[in-house]
């Protein structure tokens, strides 16, 4: 397993700082979760970390050796825009193969590492299917696989559920992290669904115009964010409590209390300036 630390980093186009002086450090197996608007610098910092953007100032180390003057290929992070894309006339199978038959992986490798994956997956019963004849879901836990059979150094997904419909975001969401907690690789996130981030991070951050603001498990930064009062109003009133279900009703120390249909168990209420809603 991997442990990314970046350290100083930056980067500017003409004039534009569009990452500022970033620093972070991604434990080994752990999923870090970054939030925020678009244009906030989610994506270029992903990129950065992957080698696809080389011209930054700062350091990206993997365990401790720095990346800086390695391309993506050498670096070993998966970057997946959307995970979801499949090569169209391959079957399952082959898709999660390609990766491994392009490093000349032998045969027999090749099978063993693909039918451990497909296993993983839940796919194995439709390995000789096409993408067109699966689920939304199945369409993304094979592209999960596609990138992870390869055995990557880190895993780094761009708004990963960006394109679903609601109705299966939240399905999805928990299979997806399924896998990565049963791959054990390190994973960085970035969102701009708060859900996903507070559900899904073991670490969560806010990015906003370049700069990245670590926030505490409530959702409150763990310093103020004082050279942006923009990034302050727009965590305002952010904070997740933990609460329970129970006879119809999510209450929460604090005095919260939201009729539900869930059944009873323990979970999170995301609290916002919008209001109030429950997170599983």
């Amino acid at each position: 397993m991997t442990e990314i630390e970046v350290s100083s980093l930056g980067w500017r186009v003409g004039k534009n700082n569009i990452l500022k002086d970033i620093h972070l450090r991604v434990t080994p197996g752990s999923v870090f979760c970054i939030i925020g608007p678009s244009g906030g610098g989610k994506t270029s910092l992903l990129r950065s970390i992957a080698g696809i953007i080389n011209n930054y100032s700062g350091t990206v180390c993997f365990n401790g050796v720095s990346v800086d003057s390695l391309p993506p290929e050498r670096r070993g992070a998966v970057m997946l825009r959307q995970p979801g894309m499949l090569f169209p006339h391959l079957s399952v199978r082959e898709n999660i193969a390609f990766g491994l038959k392009i490093r000349h992986t032998n045969a027999a490798e090749i099978r063993e590492r693909v039918d451990e994956y497909l296993s993983l997956i839940r796919l194995a019963e439709r390995a000789a299917s096409y993408p067109h004849e699966l689920s939304a879901g199945q369409v993304q836990r094979a592209a999960l696989a596609m990138a992870l059979v390869i055995n990557p150094a880190a895993l780094l997904l761009d708004e990963p559920f960006s394109n679903l419909d609601p109705s299966l975001h939240r399905d999805i969401r928990a299979e997806i992290l399924a896998i990565l907690c049963n791959a054990g690789i390190t994973t960085i996130i970035a969102t701009h669904d708060w859900d996903d981030a507070f559900l899904m991070g073991d670490t969560v951050a806010l990015m906003f115009k370049g700069e990245l603001i670590p926030l505490n498990g409530d959702g409150t930064p763990e310093f103020p964010p004082e050279t942006d009062h923009e990034a302050v109003q727009y965590l305002g009133g952010l904070r997740v409590v933990e609460g329970v279900i129970k006879d119809g009703c999510f209450t929460a120390p604090n005095g919260i209390c939201i009729p539900t249909a869930v059944s009873d168990r323990s979970c999170r209420a995301l609290v916002t300036r919008d209001g109030v809603r429950l997170i599983f």
